[in-house]
């Protein structure tokens, strides 16, 4: 029974990324608004999506943690969303919103990180999952001839893992 279980184990960490993927990937531009690129991140409830060029060449990713303003460490998102809905405010407030507005009016290209760690078709379930743990990331863009195909995310791992 011991052995069994091993074996299935083994296959499913032996899985090939082609086959768990997700291919319908959310992209970005790097001339996007920073501030559309936080709306779309919220509205796919998604941590971070590849940037790309009109050809879908992998530029560069933009996640959450690219969105941390600065030492502050305040999560621009949020912040949009808390102060978006405010109707008074006071002189402190307005020179940080204005700040705050500021960097959001910034583009993609400007916040996204531009070393990327990849994955291939090829790679294995333990492959990707070994990157998503080691370097503490959450999505790895899957690129092909330097185009992105397809995105893993801890999510697909655990799918995949389940069965599901």
């Amino acid at each position: 029974m011991a052995d069994e279980k091993g074996a299935v184990e083994a296959s499913k960490r032996s899985v090939l990324v082609g086959e768990f993927m997700t291919k319908e990937v959310v992209s970005l531009t790097p001339e996007q608004e920073l501030q559309s690129a936080v709306k779309t991140l919220m509205e796919r409830h998604i941590k971070g999506a590849p940037v790309v060029d009109s050809e879908g060449v992998l530029l560069g990713v933009l996640t959450e943690d690219d969105l941390l303003a600065g030492n502050s460490r305040l999560h621009i998102p949020t912040m949009i969303s808390i102060l978006g809905e405010m109707t008074a405010w006071p002189p402190s407030i307005l020179k940080f919103n204005h700040e705050l507005k500021k960097a959001a009016s910034s583009t993609v290209g400007g916040a996204m990180s531009t070393e990327v760690e990849v994955l291939s078709r090829g790679d294995t379930l333990e492959d990707a999952a070994t990157k998503l743990h080691e370097k503490g990331l959450s999505m790895l863009p899957v690129v092909e001839d330097k185009r992105v195909v397809g995105v893993v995310t801890r999510s697909d791992i655990l799918r995949c893992l389940s069965g599901g």
